[in-house]
């Protein structure tokens, strides 16, 4: 990429955090180890740590002024269709989570834009500057006039922006209820679900 001029910054991070509670948020006068305790099999014990846990988890990667320079030994003058003109940023953003209220929250932001821009150095006529006449002080500014052939930059910019949210709810309630029967076999209960997209 080097050889070739290209420049592709990137970056990629991924984390995660868990919290676990001391007491069980289904009934808060009981340790979570007595009410893990308490269940039968493994597969109740590790649904009740999911439905306890808070967890978070985050994913992202970004592009940002990916673009080819122009090489060391090109002498040639900048044209207004050299690749050279563009440059892009792209980025995904994710994270999920999920406590005691929620059994999943997942969102998703992904960003990019395209960028043109285009330099140049047009030539600058001043067509009173040979002029005896305006050589007066009283026509400095008519003897200082001046404009350009072409313009001197030339840039503009699209960008896209994409937003999801997905939202499920736990029902606490019947959560508690189920909890405190000791015959009951599954921990869960009904949820409810919302879907966002922009």
């Amino acid at each position: 990429m080097e050889k070739a001029a290209i420049k592709i910054p990137m970056y990629v991070g991924v984390s995660e955090a868990i919290q676990n509670p001391q007491y069980n948020p289904l009934d808060p006068d009981i340790t979570l180890k007595v009410s893990l305790d308490e269940l039968q099999s493994n597969e109740e014990k590790e649904e009740l740590k999911e439905i306890v846990q808070d967890l978070t988890k985050r994913k992202s990667i970004n592009f940002t002024n990916v673009r080819k320079n122009k090489s060391s030994s090109s002498a040639n003058k900048a044209k207004i269709y050299d690749i050279e003109n563009l440059s892009a940023t792209y980025s995904r953003n994710e994270t999920f989570s999920r406590n005691i209220n929620l059994k999943e929250r997942t969102t998703v932001s992904t960003k990019a834009s395209i960028n043109y821009t285009y330099s140049s150095k047009p030539k600058n006529i001043k067509p009173f500057k040979k002029v005896k006449l305006f050589k007066n002080k009283y026509f400095a500014l008519l003897k200082d006039f001046n404009f350009y052939t072409l313009p001197k930059s030339i840039s503009f910019q699209t960008d896209l922006d994409r937003y999801y949210n997905k939202t499920q709810f736990r029902n606490i309630n019947n959560l508690i209820s189920l909890c405190h029967r000791t015959t009951t076999r599954h921990l869960f209960g009904t949820e409810t679900i919302a879907l966002n997209m922009i």
